[in-house]
């Protein structure tokens, strides 16, 4: 990803992140082939892996049709919790996963969880690289992500 941009977006325990607070970072986004959402969750990931792993925030199917329907740049998406989906509204969640792979739209978005993103910021993130481990048909893997920095 030769544009990739940081939101930062502090959410709270099986928060939605919505379309309404993209909305004031259109025109950063609108430039960026890979949005990352940094909620804060991560700092969980070491140690408590019962609130990392069913607390987590999500992105709500709102922003998911936000993001697919005007931001055609957009080939990425990386956020920094376990799943796109929240555990307390799986529905939503299936919806989100739709609008962002392109179920009901020529355009989707690869969809990135369970990221670290602390230490990076827009004034030294350069790019990102995402070599997934891709085997048979499977529809996801692993995948490991570098980002490159400025010093």
């Amino acid at each position: 990803y030769e544009k990739p941009y940081i939101i930062d977006i502090p959410k709270g325990f099986n928060e939605l992140i919505t379309a309404e607070e993209l909305k004031p970072y259109a025109e950063q986004i609108k430039q960026c082939d890979l949005l990352m959402l940094r909620t804060g969750h991560s700092r969980y990931h070491d140690t408590d892996e019962e609130i990392y792993g069913a607390k987590g925030p999500g992105v709500g199917s709102d922003a998911a049709e936000y993001l697919n329907k005007n931001f055609p740049n957009m080939r990425g998406i990386i956020m920094d919790f376990i799943s796109l989906a929240t555990y307390t509204d799986p529905d939503d969640g299936n919806k989100a996963h739709k609008w962002l792979l392109g179920e009901w739209s020529g355009h989707y978005s690869t969809i990135i969880e369970d990221a670290t993103l602390e230490g990076l910021d827009n004034d030294t993130l350069v790019r990102v690289f995402s070599l997934p481990i891709r085997y048979g048909e499977v529809d996801s893997c692993q995948v490991s992500v570098l980002a490159e920095i400025r010093d």
